[in-house]
């Protein structure tokens, strides 16, 4: 069953039980008044009668009708009303005059006047054909009006079901009619400010986040196979050339030094894409701890203590404990592509500074800036896409797959954090990791570090 047929259906189901319910109740009310008039007439022509007795002083009741004009059923009709005076004794003092055809249905009621052996009783009958006829008329006006009414509205709601689905059903065909290699394909939004326009919105949201997703997945898939090939080439053509002929040890230890330099690199590289490539609720989900910022800087820095540029460092951290939940060893990941990265694109005898801190929101920070070729505004989108590398790290030489940072942003969205770059080219770069806080405490602790030696 249709969508359209349903919301048809439950609305006229829904119309017919109140057109029901409002005839039935309109039919009970007219019928209440109608009773009542019937009774109100026989209540006044009882009246009418009781005015024409005589009451005498001994209590006697007499019928003196001669003393008054009675025009109550005189040259009544068919739906005329019916009276009689009798006696104690059930004679027939008078009468109406009966003319016409009598109606076969009448409302009876009477009334005693006098004491019971000296008195009258009044007898009046009002017919209730005209009653009964007003109640069918009113029935048949009420039937044939609601359904009329309901026929209407199941002919215009169905059509206008089908209208206000239209959108649906042309985003429905069109979703059909897209493929997989259908990149730019979008929906027909509605344009008309309801829900259903939410929904052709929120649909070409979804396909353009999951274009987008398909895009860098495939040119993560190019990107990777490009890196790992060129290495593997290497490794081949250095074998292929030692094996053509007998050579000397020292030849042969010095392809297999080779053959170990490029495995190491593409060793690098896997592990790099593996990280990558984990799903993301396995990414986000590691085992953490809870770790203090300040030990984790201090051990992290002596273990840097080797780097080459380790006299090129200014470190500092603030004089307070930071308590975050995390893996030392995701952190030593982190700080180590940063490093490598500011380390990379700035020349040697320039500072790169490294600053554990607390920003102005109460939240721990963890701050790599150098002061070398800076990034460009139009490499900024792309910075954290996987072996995107920029011009000019090409046209330097620069080493690297360009996989440094993309591991760094899934390090901190593993950890609940934030990464944010400050840039200005030609000047200099600045990533700063922002750490959602658990605890933070004083510690009599120095603000400055010295460069581990």
């Amino acid at each position: 069953m249709s969508l359209t047929t349903r919301l048809s259906a439950f609305f006229l189901l829904a119309l017919a039980v109140v057109l029901a319910s409002f005839s039935a109740v309109l039919l009970v009310l007219a019928s209440l008044y109608l009773d009542r008039q019937v009774e109100t007439q026989a209540a006044s022509s009882l009246d009418i009668l009781t005015s024409a007795a005589e009451v005498g002083d001994d209590g006697s009741v007499e019928w003196e009708p001669n003393d008054r004009m009675m025009t109550l059923g005189r040259d009544a009709g068919p739906d005329g009303v019916r009276w009689t005076v009798t006696d104690d004794s059930d004679h027939v003092l008078d009468r109406s005059r009966e003319q016409g055809i009598l109606s076969t249905d009448w409302h009876q009621t009477r009334r005693h006047l006098g004491p019971d052996s000296r008195g009258l009783t009044l007898n009046v009958r009002v017919p209730l054909r005209q009653t009964r006829d007003a109640r069918r008329l009113l029935i048949l006006a009420v039937s044939t009006l609601s359904l009329t009414v309901w026929l209407l509205c199941a002919v215009l709601s169905r059509r206008f079901c089908r209208r206000a689905l239209a959108p649906v059903l042309r985003m429905a065909s069109e979703a059909r009619g897209m493929t997989a290699d259908d990149q730019g394909g979008r929906l027909t939004e509605p344009d008309q400010g309801d829900e259903l326009g939410e929904l052709g919105r929120s649909f070409n949201d979804l396909l353009t986040r999951r274009h987008e997703a398909f895009a860098r997945q495939s040119r993560f898939t190019r990107d990777a196979s490009h890196q790992l090939r060129t290495p593997l080439a290497a490794m081949l053509g250095q074998v292929e050339v030692a094996l053509r002929r007998d050579r000397p040890v020292e030849e042969y230890q010095r392809v297999l030094r080779l053959v170990g330099h490029r495995t190491e690199h593409m060793k690098r590289i896997v592990e790099l894409m593996l990280f990558l490539a984990r799903a993301d609720v396995d990414a986000s989900r590691p085992d953490l701890e809870i770790l203090e910022l300040n030990n984790w800087f201090h051990d992290a820095m002596l273990r840097h203590a080797s780097h080459p540029r380790v006299l090129d460092f200014k470190i500092s951290q603030t004089a307070t404990e930071l308590m975050i939940r995390g893996s030392s060893l995701m952190l030593d990941e982190l700080l180590d592509n940063l490093l490598d990265n500011a380390a990379k694109y700035s020349e040697p005898g320039t500072s790169i500074e490294l600053r554990l801190g607390i920003d102005s929101a109460g939240r721990p920070f963890l701050r790599v800036s150098d002061f070398g070729v800076g990034i460009t505004a139009q490499e900024i989108p792309f910075l954290f896409e996987p072996f995107h590398r920029g011009q000019e790290s090409r046209r330097l030489g620069v080493p690297g797959v360009g996989l440094g940072l993309s591991v760094a942003r899934r390090i901190t969205e593993s950890l609940g954090a934030t990464i944010e770059v400050e840039t200005q080219w030609r000047t200099g770069t600045c990533f700063s990791v922002i750490f959602p806080n658990v605890q933070m405490c004083e510690l009599p602790t120095e603000a400055e570090v010295s460069v581990p030696t």
